[in-house]
């Protein structure tokens, strides 16, 4: 299946929840890599027999976390929809905003009527209409219930199943181009605290 965005549309592939309370250790998977056998799954004292430690899988529990995979698991009927992602495909009509996708900048003379305008290119497009701002690869922010989401599963090369969601929305719905990475727990911290993030 292919998805391509159209028009003054984009297609953003919305990122994982994140509640904060992942694990540091495992990084939510529950396991880390066996101490004894350095992930082999193979005995250091007996040839050919597997780890006393890890029983030949090659992982322990995490003792962080004791397997869970974070430090407060919340419950997913709890989870909300990330309001982040990456764009993955860009419309062709993204327009310039401040020409109104024209490329001509039109202005009213002083006492004069519609037909007595004077025109100017648009600085910010050069006179293209169409506007650079978003390219595939992005990272942006939207609001909590603007544009279309889709759920969709499929299975990869290596025969996993993979879940992604995407979400169509128009250029103009995005708030903000997102760089480097907040953690909930510290945004909430510092709110409550009453400082700056």
């Amino acid at each position: 299946m292919t998805l391509e965005a159209h028009a003054d549309r984009l297609i953003i592939l919305q990122d994982d929840f994140r509640s904060g309370y992942e694990c540091p250790v495992c990084k939510t998977t529950g396991a880390i890599i066996c101490e004894n056998c350095h992930g082999t799954g193979k005995s250091v004292v007996v040839v050919n027999g597997k780890c006393s430690a890890c029983n030949g899988t090659g992982s322990q529990v995490c003792p962080e976390c004791k397997g869970k995979g974070a430090t407060i698991i919340v419950p997913e009927n709890a989870e909300r929809r990330p309001t982040t992602g990456t764009i993955v495909s860009v419309g062709e009509r993204i327009h310039c905003p401040r020409c109104d996708g024209k490329g001509i900048i039109y202005h009213l003379r002083e006492n004069e009527s519609i037909s007595g305008t004077r025109s100017e290119l648009c600085l910010k497009c050069n006179g293209k209409g169409g506007t650079h701002s978003f390219f595939r690869g992005d990272s942006v922010i939207y609001p909590s219930f603007s544009g279309h989401a889709f759920d969709l599963s499929a299975t990869d090369i290596h025969g996993n199943e993979v879940v992604a969601v995407i979400v169509i929305l128009r250029d103009e719905d995005v708030l903000a181009k997102v760089s480097g990475h907040l953690e909930f727990r510290r945004v909430k911290r510092s709110a409550a605290l009453g400082t700056a993030a």
